[in-house]
């Protein structure tokens, strides 16, 4: 047997161990746009539920738009009416493995956030 059989061994293993690693972080950024187009799509959809109502006031605005948020699993952290125009901020969370994964290591969730503007004119 020669000296440097079985050389290739632990550089095909760090090798592996590299594309595992990329795997994995394609993975949470895959996650991560995920949530934040939900959150896009659900803060349109809020915004235009706090507009549709012929006369809202904030409150009633706010309680329909959160109300969107809620029922899609997502959060209404800002909401606003003035002037007949609504603007909404929805938090998504990344609800995937992966994600869950990158929350445990980092002591924190990630929660991507969109706004949306919608009104009358």
């Amino acid at each position: 047997m020669r000296r440097d059989d079985g050389a290739a061994a632990p550089v095909a293993l760090a090798l592996v161990g590299v594309l595992l690693a990329c795997t994995l972080a394609v993975g949470v950024v895959v996650d991560l746009l995920a949530a934040r187009q939900r959150a896009a799509d659900v803060a349109d959809l809020a915004a235009l539920a706090a507009v549709s109502s012929a006369l809202p006031d904030e409150s009633t605005a706010c309680t329909d738009a959160g109300w969107v948020a809620a029922r899609h699993g997502l959060r209404l952290r800002e909401c606003a009416l003035v002037d007949g125009d609504a603007h909404v901020v929805v938090v998504a969370p990344a609800t995937g493995p992966l994600a869950a994964l990158l929350a445990r290591v980092l002591g924190h969730g990630v929660e991507p956030t969109a706004e949306a503007r919608a009104g009358r004119r």
